[in-house]
């Protein structure tokens, strides 16, 4: 458990640490560094526990399309960034 939940606090405080700086907007970081893990661990147990018998998609195709659909969190028009830039 020590693993997960290092990974949870440092992440969360990460990103809590952007929003006091101004760089993304104030979300529920507690929840998102949960989704992060999750989601990263899923994938990888799954692959690691039944290789492609569940699904093909391959690592790389995994990261690119969860960062497509994680990404709309982190748009935000701060003050001088054109509209939708992403942080």
């Amino acid at each position: 458990m020590k693993v997960p939940q290092a990974f949870l606090e440092t992440c969360t405080a990460y990103l809590n640490k952007m929003c006091e700086k101004g760089k993304i907007p104030e979300k529920d970081f507690n929840t998102l560094a949960l989704t992060v893990f999750s989601a990263t661990f899923g994938y990888t147990f799954l692959r690691a526990s039944f290789g492609k018998e569940l699904t093909d998609v391959e690592k790389e195709q995994y990261i690119r399309e969860r960062l497509i659909m994680t990404a709309p969190l982190f748009f935000w028009n701060a003050p001088g960034q054109k509209e939708g830039m992403m942080i």
